[in-house]
């Protein structure tokens, strides 16, 4: 996506491009430049890209001569399209990364999960990141059991919950669950995917971050996520004692006899 800001009586004028980190480089900083450069006619006297979020931000910033025409004379849909054409696709680097798996699943996952994940998924998640997601797709499918994950990046503000299943859910079904757990949802979202002529959701709940935990309580990832599970399989209470895994980073099982010492 492109982007402009420009003072016309001081000749001055930025162009900024917004692209997916994973689609974004050094060369096609680069290049980019060189296409403002040949379609103005005239250089950047500053550049400077920077990485936030999950985006690249490549700015690119023109003092132009007297009697230049500046921007008026520029298409930016033709522009997008032309930097678009320069960057890697995702699917492209998806198969490239199934280059490091051993050569068994690399052609089983070439064929299986090409164009499988949606566009709306490539915006938010990188190639790797999709790599990871098979591994649960994997185990949904061989254990026919839906899979849960939980993902923590040091310093990030916010954690993410993943859920992988065969069924269509509600955000009002599992709610009760994750505040239960005392947690405090921010944002979700969820992915289909069609996988074999099947339908496979993943569903996202970001949350207040996880690190503390993680870093404070041996086995809280493995503890978390047998518990998480065990709620949706109904395996155990969906009971307000849960968020002592958080709070005391308590097991499933010790969990399970607090509850039981309560009620009786």
């Amino acid at each position: 996506r492109a982007s402009t800001f420009a003072q016309p009586e001081r000749r001055y004028a930025r162009v900024t491009f917004c692209l997916p980190n994973h689609r974004f480089s050094q060369d096609v900083f680069k290049q980019i430049d060189n296409i403002l450069t040949s379609k103005l006619g005239h250089s950047s006297e500053i550049k400077y890209w920077f990485a936030l979020g999950r985006n690249a931000y490549s700015h690119h910033i023109f003092f132009f001569p007297h009697g230049h025409p500046q921007l008026t004379e520029i298409d930016f849909n033709t522009l997008e399209k032309q930097v678009a054409s320069i960057t890697i696709g995702w699917e492209e680097s998806f198969q490239s990364e199934l280059t490091s798996l051993p050569a068994g699943k690399r052609q089983a996952y070439s064929t299986k999960y090409a164009n499988v994940f949606s566009s709306f998924y490539q915006a938010i998640f990188s190639p790797t990141d999709a790599l990871k997601d098979i591994e649960f797709l994997e185990s949904l499918f061989e254990s026919d059991r839906e899979q849960v994950d939980l993902r923590v990046e040091t310093g990030k503000e916010d954690s993410i919950i993943y859920v992988f299943s065969k069924k269509k859910y509600q955000l009002t079904e599992f709610m009760p669950h994750l505040q239960n757990l005392s947690l405090v949802v921010i944002d979700e979202n969820t992915y289909e995917l069609t996988i074999n002529s099947e339908q496979i959701y993943i569903y996202t709940y970001y949350v207040r971050s996880l690190e503390e935990q993680l870093n404070a309580y041996e086995n809280f990832y493995e503890d978390f996520c047998e518990l998480l599970l065990a709620v949706f399989e109904k395996r155990t209470e969906d009971d307000i004692l849960n968020g002592l895994i958080l709070s005391a980073g308590l097991s499933k099982d010790e969990i399970n006899l607090f509850i039981l010492y309560r009620n009786y």
